[in-house]
């Protein structure tokens, strides 16, 4: 598909559990995407977003989020509201920085900020990640990355 726009009458199919537009040149996800309550999987990337709406954070059931290979400058505080993150991959983005929240997702497992700025700062928050197995990050971010604040069973990837 080459869609420009969110198909909003996906919106319309409330029992929704996943969701995939990735490789597309979408530039904006609806407000209304919170009416998608029972999505756990929504990829979106490779496309041209430049924001995500802060009412994602209204997706209780998400799990798995792929947001990598956009334009994104920042990822909404609501994100922290997302209590069942599994996965998210915001890599390839134009971020200077992660929202502090991002420290709430008690389950996240893996979280990929590989090549999202050149100047990406991550939060100290990001040390309330407990159960996160997988970071993958690049070469810069690692070489002022505090490694003695981290688990020491998770596995970091270096990009």
């Amino acid at each position: 598909m080459n869609l420009t726009e969110f198909p909003m009458e996906i919106l319309q199919m409330k029992n929704l559990q996943e969701l995939v537009l990735d490789a597309n040149k979408i530039q904006s996800i609806p407000t209304e995407i919170d009416e998608l309550v029972n999505l756990t999987y929504l990829s979106v990337k490779f496309n041209d977003l430049d924001s995500i709406p802060k009412e994602i954070g209204n997706l209780k059931n998400l799990k798995e989020l792929h947001l990598e290979n956009n334009d994104l400058k920042i990822i909404p505080k609501e994100i922290g509201n997302l209590e069942n993150m599994e996965f998210l991959y915001i890599g390839k983005n134009d971020l200077n920085s992660l929202p502090p929240e991002i420290g709430k997702l008690k389950y996240l497992l893996e979280l990929d900020i590989a090549k999202s700025g050149a100047a990406l700062t991550i939060p100290i928050e990001y040390k309330n990640l407990k159960r996160l197995d997988i970071l993958t990050i690049d070469h810069s971010i690692f070489t002022t990355f505090n490694l003695n604040s981290i688990n020491a069973n998770i596995r970091i990837i270096v990009k």
